[in-house]
């Protein structure tokens, strides 16, 4: 789940559409595209998925077969939007992101689900044996969408960086 850390020392964990929307049009990263409904459908989508994500996550009794019947649940989500996801291999100068070519808070968005669900997968727990879900793997064109977001300058500086907290699961009372 994301943790938006502003400059001014505001800081606040997974933010509503609404807060992100403000701040991107403060920064420069609104969608003022064709696209704009797409980019709507984008972001909802993202904020369902994380919804049931956070069910699982915080919900009773979490195991590792909660987890799993979660990850094969969300692969058809995943699959579509697989499908729309950009193909091609655009300059590394002008991104490869979603919607209007150029950097939106959609983009935001999709990379904070995305690396949400994979540190999810990854996450060791107690009395689960079962190998990683590399859910990638199936998925080529949200993986690069991924792995090139994760390589802008100030994202990869953030995801080293001491700010970043761990992933973690709730303990269990």
């Amino acid at each position: 789940m994301w943790f938006l850390s502003l400059s001014s020392g505001c800081r606040c964990s997974s933010p509503s559409l609404a807060i992100v929307k403000h701040l991107a049009r403060t920064a420069g990263y609104d969608c003022d595209c064709d696209d704009y409904t797409w980019c709507e459908v984008l972001a909802l989508g993202v904020e369902d998925q994380i919804g049931k994500m956070g069910r699982v996550v915080y919900g009773p009794d979490l195991d590792g077969e909660k987890r799993a019947t979660y990850l094969k649940d969300a692969r058809p989500w995943l699959a579509y939007y697989e499908q729309r996801a950009p193909a091609g291999n655009p300059p590394a100068e002008s991104g490869y992101f979603t919607s209007g070519g150029r950097l939106t808070w959609v983009d935001f968005t999709i990379f904070n689900f995305l690396d949400a669900h994979k540190a999810f997968a990854e996450v060791k727990m107690d009395g689960d044996e079962r190998p990683v879900d590399d859910f990638m793997a199936e998925f080529p064109r949200l993986s690069a969408f991924y792995k090139r977001f994760s390589q802008r300058p100030k994202i990869t500086a953030y995801l080293a960086s001491e700010r970043r907290a761990a992933y973690s699961l709730p303990k269990k009372s």
